[in-house]
């Protein structure tokens, strides 16, 4: 990249993959890298993906470290030590136990005759899980995360779909999980759509 000026970024972040490449790189590489990304681009905000069906494979289990590996860990420290401020969770691939197969429900859906839905019964667990979570990382690594979603891109077929009700349900009983869990401070975002459409403004 040539070194004439073209654009200042400021107040965007990135992702942390889950991947174990990280440590691989060597310390010098690992410090260019997190100098370019965090200090030079400015970027101010670091993205967590929680992988839920890996986390919570089945009803009472958690598995952090399946989850959120040393990589991961190092890769959120050197980012904070380079000036990262927040650092926001982004829950996706609900396990296949809190999720039904029913007809599309209307404009939310994407037109499949068959897609998936979070259960009736199963906003609480959903939400429990996230914060357990929460709790998990902040136990066992000393990360506190400021904001999470309910879910990534709630329209998607190929994870679970959430009609606008199921947003508004999942959000409530996500907030008064996070209350009740001692993480007041940890904010919502929602609905967190793929795009600017009919079904995001719906949600």
């Amino acid at each position: 990249v040539g070194s004439q000026l073209r654009q200042t970024f400021a107040g965007l972040g990135a992702s942390i993959m889950e991947d174990k490449s990280y440590l691989q790189l060597p310390p010098e590489r690992r410090a260019k890298l997190n100098d370019l990304l965090w200090r030079d681009a400015r970027f101010n905000t670091v993205r967590i993906w929680l992988n839920l069906r890996a986390y919570a494979p089945a009803p009472g289990q958690r598995h952090f470290e399946l989850v959120f590996s040393e990589d991961q860990s190092t890769a959120v420290r050197d980012a904070q030590a380079a000036g990262v401020k927040h650092l926001v969770l982004g829950p996706h691939h609900l396990p296949a136990y809190l999720m039904e197969s029913l007809p599309a429900k209307g404009p939310d859906g994407n037109g499949r005759l068959i897609e998936p839905y979070l259960k009736t019964n199963a906003f609480g667990e959903h939400a429990a899980i996230i914060v357990d979570f929460i709790r998990d990382l902040w136990k066992q690594d000393g990360i506190a995360i400021e904001a999470t979603s309910i879910q990534n891109e709630p329209s998607d077929p190929n994870d679970c779909v959430f009609t606008p009700d199921d947003v508004v349900r999942s959000v409530k009983e996500l907030r008064a999980a996070l209350d009740a869990g001692g993480f007041k401070q940890v904010k919502i975002i929602a609905p967190e759509s793929v795009r600017c459409n009919p079904p995001a403004y719906a949600q």
